[in-house]
């Protein structure tokens, strides 16, 4: 059996008020919140479609405060090297890759396409940091915790390290999930992926509250 020592502490991670926040500060990512992983596809999951309402909660609030937003799309090229290790997902042109009409509907984010599992290896989003100095805090949501969720907020924090520019980066546990598959039990892998970014620094809460 595994032993995650996070596991008992679940149920008492914090939670965080979006007004102790500064919006000038602050940028909201969004990972993956597509059609091809929670509406219809081969890895389309039930637990990922069910983060939708509560995202869109929090982008609606992020939009009214003026923090802006970033969404990544998986896109991928019909020769993705990724498709030698998963099926066919999220092909570049298909509905697939377009954001959940839920958040479309909201807006108040800049959608940036990725060919791999890793949001920070795309050009674009490095570029904004760049150009967002002022950028300190990265409130970080969406799918899957154990893949893309994981590697972006891992990669951000070492890359803020090499800036000497280092990033506080939260991660709401009912705002990221993962899929359950054959050897993939998505209970335990989002545990285990929670425990590995807390152990890099990255900031674990239960959820963002809003007003009074």
């Amino acid at each position: 059996m595994l032993n995650v020592p996070l596991a008992p502490r679940m149920g008492a991670l914090p939670r965080l008020a979006l007004d102790s926040l500064r919006p000038e500060e602050t940028l909201l990512v969004i990972c993956d919140m597509v059609i091809g992983f929670a509406e219809h596809g081969a890895l389309a999951s039930p637990r990922v479609a069910a983060l939708t309402p509560a995202i869109g909660q929090l982008l609606e609030q992020c939009k009214t405060k003026g923090i802006p937003a970033v969404a990544f799309a998986d896109t991928h090229p019909e020769n993705a090297a990724e498709f030698a290790r998963y099926p066919v997902h999220c092909a570049e042109g298909t509905e697939e890759c377009e954001i959940l009409p839920a958040l479309k509907a909201i807006g108040g984010y800049i959608t940036i396409p990725k060919n791999s599992t890793n949001g920070m290896l795309t050009e674009a989003f490095p570029q904004y940091l760049q150009t967002h100095p002022q950028c300190r805090t990265v409130v970080l949501c969406g799918c899957c915790t154990d893949i893309c969720v994981m590697q972006f907020a891992l990669t951000l924090k070492a890359y803020g390290d090499t800036q000497n520019h280092p990033y506080r980066i939260i991660v709401p546990e009912t705002l990221t999930d993962t899929f359950d598959g054959p050897g993939h039990d998505g209970d335990t892998f989002h545990l285990l992926a929670l425990q590995l970014m807390e152990q890099a620094g990255i900031e674990l809460i239960s959820e963002v509250s809003y007003g009074a």
